[in-house]
């Protein structure tokens, strides 16, 4: 009896460990190709399977007031205000627009959303170059 509390025991302590490390973790970075699926259905207002720059600019609002954040985790202070989210859709279309129509396919805001830096990390950063 006394072998079987024991064993519980540690399970119990292992287990509790490993929560604890994973509950502080960096939420995972949802995947380009099932966001941009959702962000054209949700956002794409006019029926073209694609987004324009005013669309496009209500998608990232969204996903920036719903981005997951780290639990147990207290509020980071931004050093900076982000760019405008209609700055950054006009910068989506002029560097991932690739047949110059002024909207992003699906394929093109799949691009375009691997591309984006994870929030709090700056493009070209020592983290942005690790796979």
């Amino acid at each position: 009896m006394k072998k079987l509390i024991a064993i519980m025991t540690i399970g119990i302590v292992l287990t509790a460990n490993a929560f604890a490390e994973t509950e502080g973790e960096r939420p995972k970075r949802p995947n380009p190709e099932a966001l941009a699926a959702k962000l054209i259905a949700d956002f794409d207002t006019d029926g073209s399977a694609t987004l324009n720059e005013e669309e496009l600019a209500e998608a990232l609002v969204f996903m920036r007031e719903n981005r997951p954040r780290p639990q147990n985790r207290p509020e980071m202070k931004q050093r900076r205000e982000p760019p405008p989210p209609e700055k950054v859709a006009e910068r989506m279309l002029e560097n991932h627009d690739a047949d110059g129509d002024a909207l992003l396919s699906e394929e093109e805001l799949v691009e375009a959303l691997s591309s984006m830096p994870r929030p709090g990390r700056r493009p070209g950063g020592p983290r942005s170059q690790q796979g």
